[in-house]
């Protein structure tokens, strides 16, 4: 038995996971936002990196992954939270799959800020996986090879070049 995971941030790019299919997808109602400060994987403590979250409202574009529930319970593992229950759109038809929604304090801050942020990441050095720069990267990326954009994803991605 198999089960869909919507992505949204790095994980769009080289999933560090066994999957059956991967296709474009959408989410209604959720939307992309630099919103969530890592701290374990692309920043630290003390300077966390933006890294990307979904909260509500607009729709958002990612990669839906086909995995078996082993596979599930391991994304699970990564992103250290429980998913969301979620309508995923491929093509035309929708599916029931999961998702992770957060509530982060920096979903609400403007881009000049998360470019501060970023910018105070870069400086500091990053995490394990690279820094603010890398992961708005990879995510710009990861849309690429899904042939799909963001304009946020875009112009979030300029104030950070524009800081460093």
């Amino acid at each position: 038995m198999s089960v869909w995971v919507f992505v949204h941030g790095s994980l769009m790019s080289d999933p560090p996971f066994r999957y059956i299919d991967v296709q474009l997808a959408q989410i209604e109602g959720l939307q992309r936002r630099f919103g969530h400060p890592s701290i374990r994987n692309w920043g630290s403590r003390r300077a966390p990196a933006p890294t990307s979250s979904l909260v509500h409202g607009g729709s958002v574009i990612g990669a839906a992954y086909r995995v078996d529930h082993d596979t599930l319970g391991v994304i699970i593992g990564r992103e250290a939270s429980q998913p969301t229950e979620t309508q995923i759109r491929l093509d035309h038809r929708h599916v029931d799959g999961f998702t992770w929604t957060m509530t982060d304090a920096w979903a609400d801050r403007s881009l000049s800020w998360l470019a501060g942020a970023a910018s105070r990441n870069i400086d500091a050095g990053g995490g394990p996986l690279g820094d603010a720069l890398d992961y708005a990267r990879t995510v710009s990326g990861g849309l690429r090879t899904l042939d799909a954009s963001d304009p946020y994803v875009d112009a979030y991605l300029n104030a950070v070049e524009a800081t460093g």
